[in-house]
């Protein structure tokens, strides 16, 4: 499936995967969610065998033999080879004397790329001998509702669509396996490829040897595919004078990036922290959205919030007060969170959320599950202010490297106190992965503490940036005479 996104990235991942960088939390999450949707899968055919993802592939090719010889009513990780190639099948259901093929994904839609996987799984299977009557692709139904999983998977039929991709699965293999065999890594030119269907982890690297360095046209803002127009011209550096037809405000970026000096509009800033009010809340959320369902009501990877950090400012020269809450049990955390957050926030004055449309999403999700305090919640989210379209429009650093995300913006501009490389968790999927472990039975209170710990000081590090970020453009703007003082 590498090999069809780009043979380099086939090559790479089996001769040389000391370049391929560690996995990330991202990733990690994406693996394990991966794992636990197979899991629930198994559990809809009662009496099917697995067969060990561990054992060498000649065991478990015989493993799985026996297992058909023996009428198990379906196997689950069946191995078979044919070609050079060896497969390992999500589910293979008995269905008379012939068989079912049913692959599992974990996302909520049917996708291009599951009709190629399907169809080398079927040529696979066939070619080894065994026949199939049907072939499936199982994805998650973002409808299902929790704790009523019955409904969970909608299974696909893509026999038909998979036909002419069948036929000519023989070719691509030969193809690849010559790819393979090769002594020298294929010449593949980096292109939109690189990110079609999945984020290639050896990007840097390729573009690396491609000559391009930052500040590149990557870096660019709102750029997206864009940016391959301008590589296919040879133009990859912002420093390139024949780098033209960007929009006005991407060559305002250019040209900051160009002066190598920091852009800073006191008068845009000015106006937008007008409309803010005392006292100023400034609100983080961490959610876990798992693809299996964990609460009532709840969907497949719906965002539920387990913890917020929030500090209270009362006025500009008088520190503020910080509150927050974590959920660390099994038990649904919304009413806690509820219950914490209204005791928090005062129902005046501005709340301030970084990219504030999740933070909206998760007092919705809060006001959802918590009938009686659903009319304080959707008071702080109609007081919501975010502090990232004010910085896209007024301020721009090189630093940035062409992303406004908190964790690009607060370090560039206040310095490596707002760093999160030296914190345990340092991310959202971090977060989520952190949680999951806290509330996990089997983990030691020693590993609870220090991962409570962790999860306490990465939430509070998103606050305390926003209030650090929101000192720094009053000053810049000309101090607490900016924001609109609280009515009476």
């Amino acid at each position: 499936m590498h090999g069809l996104q780009c043979p380099k990235r086939l090559y790479l991942e089996v001769r040389h995967p000391e370049l391929r960088p560690p996995v990330s939390p991202d990733q990690r999450f994406r693996y394990l969610q991966g794992n636990r949707v197979t899991e629930e899968a198994r559990m809809r055919f009662p009496g099917g065998v697995l067969i060990d993802e561990e054992i060498p592939a000649r065991e478990a090719i015989e493993r799985t033999r026996r297992a058909i010889a023996s009428g198990a009513p379906a196997i689950f990780e069946g191995a078979f080879r044919h070609e050079g190639v060896l497969i390992r099948s999500d589910v293979l259901e008995r269905s008379g004397d012939v068989w079912n093929l049913i692959e599992v994904k974990s996302a909520t839609s049917l996708r291009e790329e599951y009709l190629d996987d399907a169809a080398l799984q079927a040529w696979v299977i066939r070619g080894a001998g065994v026949a199939l009557r049907g072939i499936f692709v199982a994805h998650l139904n973002n409808q299902c509702v929790s704790p009523d999983l019955r409904e969970l998977f909608v299974r696909n039929d893509v026999g038909v669509l998979i036909e002419e991709r069948t036929a000519g699965v023989p070719a691509t293999v030969a193809r690849l396996l010559e790819t393979l065999s090769a002594r020298r890594i294929p010449d593949v030119d980096i292109g939109p490829h690189c990110g079609t269907p999945y984020e290639c982890p050896f990007q840097d690297h390729c573009r690396a040897e491609r000559g391009v360095r930052s500040p590149s046209i990557f870096e660019i803002p709102k750029l997206g595919k864009g940016a391959w127009k301008y590589y296919e011209q040879g133009i990859t550096s912002l420093l390139d004078p024949k780098l033209e037809g960007l929009t006005a405000f991407q060559e305002s970026i250019v040209g900051i990036v160009r002066s190598g000096s920091r852009h800073v509009d006191a008068r845009a800033i000015a106006e937008g922290l007008r409309q803010w009010e005392w006292p100023l809340h400034f609100l983080d959320f961490e959610t876990s959205g798992p693809a299996i369902p964990r609460y009532p009501r709840a969907r497949p990877y719906q965002q539920i919030p387990f913890q917020f950090s929030c500090f209270v400012q009362d006025r500009e020269d008088v520190e503020p007060r910080h509150f927050e809450y974590l959920h660390d049990d099994a038990t649904d955390p919304r009413p806690g969170i509820a219950r914490a957050l209204v005791g928090a926030i005062g129902e005046r004055g501005s709340v301030v959320a970084y990219s504030r449309a999740a933070e909206k999403a998760s007092l919705g999700t809060l006001a959802d599950a918590c009938p009686a305090l659903a009319a304080r919640l959707d008071g702080i989210a109609a007081r919501l202010v975010d502090p990232k379209p004010l910085i896209e429009r007024s301020v721009y650093d090189a630093a940035f490297a062409g992303s406004f995300s908190l964790k690009s913006v607060a370090p560039a501009i206040l310095g490596r106190e707002m760093s999160y490389d030296d914190l345990e968790v340092g991310g959202g999927q971090a977060a989520q992965l952190a949680f999951d472990e806290l509330i996990a039975p089997g983990t030691p209170p020693a590993r609870k503490r220090e991962i409570r710990a962790a999860l306490l000081a990465y939430c509070k590090q998103d606050t305390l940036a926003m209030v650090r970020l929101v000192e720094w453009l009053s000053k810049e703007a000309g101090g607490s005479r900016v924001f609109t003082k609280r009515s009476t």
